[in-house]
């Protein structure tokens, strides 16, 4: 009975880990994508000016 319940606890970390994992990229990618956009934005603006 332990060990189902050991297990059942290593599988519930197992899977918030792997969701805080994918979060974390998914974040990173984005602010990425946007300090890109951000940094084209202002070679744009200073091509205009």
């Amino acid at each position: 009975m332990s060990e189902i319940v050991l297990g059942t606890m290593d599988f519930i970390l197992l899977v918030i880990g792997t969701v805080a994992f994918i979060a974390l990229l998914i974040v990173f990618a984005i602010e990425y994508h946007y300090w890109r956009l951000r940094r084209q934005m202002k070679k744009i603006i200073v091509k205009a000016g």
